[in-house]
């Protein structure tokens, strides 16, 4: 099946999340060429007349831009003392409104995977999912 080029496609990179030792649905945007132009600039860096490389430091801001959320049952957040599921998802049971703060500073190296496998073009598993059909 090729790309799908629709409109309020969700985009999903699977992961296997070496901490958890599970797979991780990372829900991403795809880059636009300015994303892409930009990411390239932030990986290097001149510093008193020395080019610099800041790889890790691109690769978590550029995969903090695209990233848009996660499937169900990807990450779990000890809440009121248990160990609860959250979803990013407005209309789940399982929904905190600080998601995305969440998972940004617990886990840079999901960020920098997603940047990674996206725009470095890594060989992954990835999906497209289309909108709901209207009915």
């Amino acid at each position: 099946m090729g790309r799908l080029l629709d409109e309020g496609l969700k985009n999903i990179l699977w992961i296997k999340d070496p901490v958890s030792n599970s797979k991780l649905g990372i829900c991403y945007r795809i880059p636009t060429t300015e994303d892409r132009i930009g990411y390239l600039r932030d990986i290097w860096d001149r510093d008193r007349g020395k080019i610099v490389e800041k790889l890790s430091a691109a690769r978590v801001k550029w995969g903090e831009k695209i990233f848009e959320g996660f499937t169900d049952g990807s990450f779990l957040k000890t809440i009121d003392g248990a160990k609860k599921e959250i979803s990013c998802n407005p209309e789940s049971q399982n929904f905190y409104p600080d998601w995305r703060e969440w998972v940004v500073k617990a886990c840079s190296d999901i960020l920098e995977r997603l940047c990674l496998d996206i725009f470095e073009g890594f060989d992954s598993e990835a999906t497209q999912e289309g909108p709901p059909e209207k009915k």
